[in-house]
């Protein structure tokens, strides 16, 4: 087990720096210079972008300016907001528990949902409610998560006005918390919609394929009670999928919640990334960005030793 995680510890370190390389390349490729984004009714002095540019460390090469930044990364600094003039870390440090909160909402939104509906469709294959439910899913998982967000406020903020459009929670509500999970359903079931088709559709196919498997049948041969052959065996068995698809989703919740904290004004890393991005700032967008990544990665990692530890066989193979 040692060595499988040290196996697993490398590549995601490998991961993590192949992340660095592709986003300040994907940076240094955007159009526009962000020393005149930054400097507004002063973009037409030449000696004031000079100045900024030598500022910001625009005015080195490509490679220096990449590993300038690699190095005070490695030193725990994220660098320098100039648009806010603050360091990078605090920024994102103020905007995580946001990202957090709707992280878990998401999160929860997601096993509630996916799991149940991929155990009952696979019970009742073939059913009126196996196709439906897996029709509802393949369509919702081709949905963009924009348009979703938009289609839900349309529904249920402007037509139906049940439930808020943005922002976090009201200055006017005074049960914080109460207004924080109220604005959190939309932004939530956003988020979640994706990693929910996932996850039923594995649970369902992995629930039907273990039904399926010889050690079943002699369980029914033996007279084993149906509800403790699901639960007891057959649940047991995909359990290690189940443990690994749910890793990789909670990694994707954290990144597609960039989009969804977009349309929804919700205070977190990703809202700070596409201001920063909007804006140029360069060293934000680089951090937050950096640090999603970090999370997917960390993500799959935990994932692959949970289900190492509950499936020896996994960890041989891998």
């Amino acid at each position: 087990m040692v060595r499988f995680l040290a196996k697993r510890t490398v590549l995601a370190l490998f991961t993590l720096w192949g992340v660095t390389v592709l986003i300040f390349i994907l940076f240094q490729a955007l159009p526009g210079d962000a020393a005149i984004s930054l400097l507004g009714s002063q973009a037409g002095n030449p000696e004031a972008v000079a100045r900024m540019r030598s500022y910001l460390g625009l005015d080195r090469p490509a490679y220096i300016q990449y590993f300038v930044w690699l190095g005070d990364l490695l030193q725990g600094d994220l660098g320098q907001s100039a648009r806010f003039d603050q360091p990078v870390s605090k920024l994102i440090l103020d905007k995580a528990l946001n990202s957090i909160i709707l992280l878990v909402g998401s999160a929860v939104v997601m096993f509630s949902v996916g799991i149940p509906l991929g155990i009952v469709a696979a019970l009742r294959e073939r059913s009126l409610f196996d196709r439906i439910g897996m029709g509802v899913i393949i369509v919702l998982g081709m949905v963009p998560v924009f348009w979703f967000g938009l289609l839900l406020i349309y529904l249920f903020a402007l037509v139906l006005d049940v439930l808020p459009a943005s922002r976090m929670y009201s200055f006017h509500d005074s049960n914080r918390t109460l207004s924080i999970l109220v604005h959190l359903v939309l932004p939530a079931i956003t988020t979640a919609a994706i990693s929910i088709t996932i996850l039923a559709r594995v649970t369902r196919a992995s629930l039907l394929e273990t039904l399926e498997a010889p050690f079943m049948q002699a369980l029914i041969a033996r007279g084993i009670p149906v509800r403790r052959r699901i639960w007891r065996h057959a649940m047991r068995n995909i359990l290690p999928i189940m443990v690994n698809v749910s890793g990789l989703q909670i990694g994707w919740l954290f990144s597609g919640a960039i989009f969804t904290e977009v349309i929804f004004s919700w205070p977190g890393i990703g809202r700070l990334i596409y201001d920063a991005v909007s804006a140029r700032d360069v060293p934000v967008a680089l951090g937050g960005i950096l640090v999603v990544g970090a999370l997917f990665v960390l993500a799959n990692l935990a994932a692959d030793v949970a289900t190492a530890s509950l499936d020896p066989r996994r960890r041989e193979a891998m």
